[in-house]
């Protein structure tokens, strides 16, 4: 492909240094020739080259680009109008069926922890009832247990001799 005088301008405009625009200039040059010549000039080279290009693809794209925007703008703006009251009628409806969960949960829950309260308050006092009585019925037989023993070992210490 041969080296134009648009892409001489454009490494002109680009800020090209000047050795590498006089061997561009000097005659018709390709850019395979700049390649075996100097390859970090030719990267530079298409490096302008693709930024130019991208510029006009860009510049083309644009009018298209703004005339499909605008075309597109008044069904976008019908289904945005659309969407939003369909989106605000279910976080209505949504928010209702939050509010009246809530409200049922709240309820059953208060409901659970007072019979819960209520069964443990029973519980407790029932337990402690049975407790009072087991030690006061263990206290009394440790109490007799206690007296039988102390017996039993003076009667025995005294047959064997000890005061």
């Amino acid at each position: 492909m041969k080296i134009s005088k648009k892409m001489i301008e454009a490494c002109q405009k680009a800020g090209a240094c000047s050795e590498g625009l006089q061997w561009i200039s000097a005659k018709p040059r390709t850019v395979e020739q700049l390649y075996k010549h100097n390859s970090k000039w030719f990267f530079w080279l298409v490096n302008i080259l693709s930024k130019l290009a991208s510029d006009a693809y860009d510049a083309a794209e644009k009018p298209a680009r703004d005339a499909y925007h605008a075309a597109m703008k008044p069904a976008s703006d019908a289904y945005d109008a659309a969407v939003k009251a369909a989106s605000d009628a279910y976080h209505a409806a949504e928010k209702a069926a939050r509010d009246a969960y809530d409200a049922a949960e709240k309820a059953a829950s208060d409901a659970y922890h007072a019979a819960e309260k209520a069964a443990r308050d029973a519980y407790d006092a029932a337990e402690k009832a049975a407790s009072d009585a087991y030690h006061a019925a263990v206290k009394t037989e440790n109490v007799v247990y206690y007296a039988a023993v102390k017996a039993a070992l003076i009667s025995a210490l005294r047959k064997d001799g000890y005061r």
